[in-house]
């Protein structure tokens, strides 16, 4: 009963009486607030050790994933207690970060110097032709890590017992430190040097089971190079046929927030199976964990299955517990008729009717969704309230899940309520938890012969040169593409660009209009393109239909999966025609609430969509891809 919680008042006050037994008189003021997974610990204490109790003391409450310490010292000096960990833990890890004492603002290295994420030198700023220059930048909050070490380990799943109708089968699931000869060697990330150990959550799917009993749900690796593995039993389902696929879908995650994910097929891997399983080449395992990083309150996995079906997987916490559960669902064309009539339709629906219809459309993706689920949301719902973040990692390029209704009393859409983003689940890099910073680039083509002229366009450029300090560049083909090579010279945190877009098939003729000639989806998913893995740069694409999303030869197309490719840190993009003045209205809101606020990104989308929600169709056109919980530095 001591370390049980079921708010966050009851968990404050419970760790305010244990701290003071510990530190009579000490304590001048304390809070606690969850953000995702994360108990942030705010207020006023009159030692460092006692500071550094408030942060042990509240990680042995039951399920509390992560702190982060705020607490500020105002008393007699003493020398400080915990150094790194002060700032940020999650139990049993020791996060990669600055010094938890610290107000030092990081700034953007000059750019003769090097970046830590950069792959190769930066080429000479005299390449991209800007139109003026301001000496603003956003702030930047590079930090050093000269010593962290990376940490190696190969993904590793054994297999007990016999794969028949009714019996039982013992896995086993590990990321070993010994080199695999049938699997490559993987990177989870980079720690400081006295790091001790890792935990990882893991999630099962196993649709030919009719029970998933977890023995032990964590991965836990350790400095010395050993581990302790999860374990899991399963129990075959009297409708398993011997010689079928028995397919798993794995989930890490550390915290809430998922850091990885495998398909394994537990009868090809034994030679057993007579047909290819779905997904066993498609998504290649990974794991990359960022250890300072909070999750949100919800994840959800959806993964695409070869005969139209989708596994639902979700994970999210709660006062003093973790639930999490998965489902099917079966789409026969796979969504992609849905997603094409979303971006016919809502264009020209009219202002007096379209709340009305779109409340149709996000009821019918609602039902759709997997049954449990939409018990576990009602749940959610009563427990954590509304605005809590929920980011999706999907495999599906065709559904704007986040538009779903609930059909509960006073609730609206999903991504009015939350804040939401989604991430590619195969294909695409890590998702970044945090925009560096730098300098705000944006292109806004004056279009003379052709194309209609956007007023709203070039207005919203002026707006970002005059209140962010953005640096106006030529629009013009070349120079787009010499910033996306990495020829600008100087880190970039936002590309913007507002004028004409386009999607058709999601690579060949999907594109925004230059003033010369479009830049392709083709232009973009190459090798030369570093602009993302140099600075992690925020794309903010204010052109119709660049949030729309396809297949091809496998893979998620459009520039939302290319972005994620190419290592950005994330888009922010309408997926249908939009109004000129909706548009300029949706990024004079966006942007200062990411740079200004210090909003992370779906909230800044949250307060956007909501402010234009009831005035034009145009609002609900606009997805954060990244995560959710990513943040540009505090300014």
């Amino acid at each position: 009963m001591e370390h049980e919680w079921s708010n966050v008042a009851e968990l404050c006050d419970k760790l305010r009486r244990q701290l003071e037994d510990r530190h009579r008189g000490l304590v001048t003021n304390l809070m606690v607030d969850l953000e995702g997974d994360t108990l942030i610990l705010q207020g006023e204490v009159a030692s460092e050790d006692c500071k550094g109790d408030a942060k042990r003391l509240l990680l042995g409450f039951d399920s509390v994933l992560k702190v982060r310490n705020e607490l500020v010292v105002a008393g007699f000096l003493e020398a400080a207690s915990d150094g790194y960990d002060d700032y940020f833990e999650i139990i049993e890890t020791l996060p990669d970060q600055a010094s938890p004492n610290s107000d030092e603002v990081f700034t953007a290295p000059s750019p003769d110097h090097s970046n830590s994420n950069q792959t190769e030198p930066r080429k000479s700023p005299e390449t991209v032709e800007t139109t003026q220059v301001h000496p603003e930048q956003l702030s930047s909050g590079v930090t050093s890590s000269l010593d962290a070490v990376e940490v190696l380990r190969c993904p590793k799943i054994e297999t007990r017992g016999e794969l028949s109708p009714g019996k039982e089968v013992r896995i086993e699931i590990d990321l070993k430190a010994d080199l695999c000869l049938d699997t490559p060697a993987m990177s989870l990330g980079s720690f400081t040097p006295d790091w001790e150990a890792i935990p990882i959550r893991v999630q099962l799917f196993a649709p030919w089971a009719t029970q998933v009993i977890a023995e032990s749900d964590t991965v836990t690796i350790l400095a010395n190079g050993t581990s302790r593995p999860a374990s899991f039993r399963l129990v075959v389902s009297n409708e398993f046929v011997i010689g079928t696929t028995a397919q798993l879908q794995v989930s890490f995650q550390h915290g809430t927030r998922v850091c990885g994910h495998m398909s394994h097929d537990l009868t090809s891997h034994a030679g057993q199976a007579t047909r290819k399983p779905d997904n066993d080449d498609k998504i290649a395992p990974m794991i990359a964990i960022a250890a300072e990083a909070s999750g949100p309150s919800l994840s959800i996995k959806i993964i695409c299955n070869n005969d139209g079906s989708q596994t639902w997987m979700w994970t999210a916490l709660v006062p003093g517990r973790i639930r999490e559960s998965s489902g099917q669902i079966n789409l026969a064309n796979g969504g992609e008729e849905f997603a094409s009539s979303l971006l016919e339709t809502c264009p020209d629906m009219d202002s007096a009717g379209f709340r009305r219809a779109m409340a149709g459309v996000g009821q019918l993706l609602w039902e759709t969704t997997p049954e449990h689920f939409r018990a576990a949301y009602t749940e959610l719902r009563t427990e954590l309230g509304g605005n809590f973040p929920i980011q999706f990692i999907s495999d599906d390029p065709h559904i704007p899940w986040e538009m779903m209704k609930p059909d509960l009393e006073g609730v609206d859409h999903l991504f009015l309520e939350h804040p939401v983003a989604r991430w590619p689940l195969n294909n695409a890099k890590p998702r970044r938890h945090q925009f560096p910073g730098g300098a705000l680039l944006s292109f806004v083509p004056n279009y003379t012969a052709g194309d209609s002229p956007l007023p709203s366009a070039k207005a919203e450029g002026e707006w970002l040169c005059a209140n962010l300090g953005a640096v106006a560049c030529k629009a013009t083909s070349a120079n787009f593409l010499n910033v996306l090579d990495g020829k600008y010279g100087a880190p970039v945190g936002i590309l913007h660009f507002a004028g004409h877009g386009s999607f058709e098939t999601g690579i060949f003729n999907c594109g925004i209009e230059m003033e010369d000639r479009p830049i392709r989806i083709l232009d973009v998913n190459q090798g030369t393109v570093v602009l993302g893995s140099h600075d992690a740069t925020l794309v903010v694409l204010n052109a119709c239909e660049t949030s729309a999303g396809s297949r091809l030869l496998g893979m998620n197309a459009g520039w939302g999966a290319t972005i994620a490719a190419r290592d950005f840190g994330g888009l922010v993009a309408p997926l249908w025609e939009v109004q000129d003045d909706v548009a300029l209205a949706i990024v004079q809101e966006v942007l200062p609430s990411l740079v200004k606020e210090n909003c992370n990104l779906g909230e800044a989308l949250l307060k956007a969509r909501r402010l234009q929600s009831d005035i034009s169709i145009s609002a609900f056109a606009y997805l954060a891809h990244g995560d959710v919980m990513a943040k540009f530095p505090r300014s």
